[in-house]
C-alpha cells in the first residue's frame, strides 16, 4: 500500500505541475485529444489523460515499481514546477531487464547520459536505452535547481510532496544519514536543511 501511495504522489507531481497541453501531447499522442468547452474541465481531462499514458509507460517498461533515470523526463518540482530536476544517486542496483522499446521513452532529457533529447531521432536513439533501463535508483536525492528544494528517493520511491505535506523528522533523518553525499544545495535547501 505504501508503494501505491508514493506512486500516486509522483503522478500528482507529473499531472498537476506540468502544463496539461504539453503532457497530453507528449505522453498520450495515440489517444484522440480531449476537447471540452469549460477550460477547467478541459485542462483537468488533459492531465488525467497524460497520467494514464505515463502509467502505461511505467507498466510497459518494468511494472511501474522502480525509479529509473528515464523518470526524470517527466518529473517536475511540485512547488515551483521547475524542470528538469537533477538526480544525485547514492545507491543503485543493476537489474537484468530486456526492455522492448520502439523508441526512446525520454522526450526532453536523457538523465542517464546527461543530455538533451531536443532534435534527437528517438527511434534511432533507442539503442542507447538498454543500459539505462537496467539501473534502478535505490537511494538518492532529486534537486530542483530553480527553487532549491530537494526530494529524497528512499528505497526506490521518490518522495515528492509539497512542503506542507512533508515529514520534517524523516527529511532531516535522511539528510543526516547521507550528509557526506548530499550536495550543498540540498544540505542548505528547502524546505528543511541541516
Amino acid at each position: 500500500m505504501q508503494l501505491i501511495y508514493y506512486y500516486i504522489n509522483a503522478f500528482m507531481a507529473i499531472s498537476f505541475y506540468m502544463p496539461a497541453d504539453f503532457l497530453a501531447a507528449t505522453y498520450s499522442p495515440k489517444i484522440s485529444p480531449i476537447h471540452h468547452p469549460s477550460p477547467l474541465i478541459h485542462d483537468h481531462a488533459l492531465r488525467l489523460q497524460a497520467v494514464s499514458a505515463v502509467g502505461a509507460i511505467l507498466r510497459e517498461i518494468d511494472g511501474g515499481s522502480r525509479v529509473r533515470y528515464w523518470l526524470l523526463d517527466v518529473l517536475a518540482c511540485p512547488m515551483c514546477k521547475g524542470f528538469p530536476l537533477e538526480l544525485r544517486v547514492f545507491d543503485e542496483r543493476i537489474e537484468d531487464v530486456d526492455a522492448k522499446l520502439d523508441e526512446a521513452p525520454c522526450e526532453l532529457t536523457c538523465a542517464f547520459r546527461g543530455s538533451s533529447m531536443e532534435g534527437v531521432d528517438r527511434k534511432a536513439y533507442v539503442s542507447n536505452c538498454s543500459d539505462c533501463m537496467k539501473h534502478v535508483i535505490v537511494n538518492g536525492v532529486l534537486i530542483c535547481p530553480k527553487c532549491g528544494r530537494w526530494y529524497p528517493v528512499i528505497e526506490e520511491i521518490p518522495h515528492m510532496l509539497p512542503d506542507k505535506l512533508r515529514d520534517r523528522n524523516r527529511d532531516l533523518e535522511f539528510l543526516s544519514k547521507y550528509r557526506d553525499r548530499v550536495p550543498e544545495i540540498a544540505v542548505n535547501g528547502k524546505p528543511y536543511h541541516l
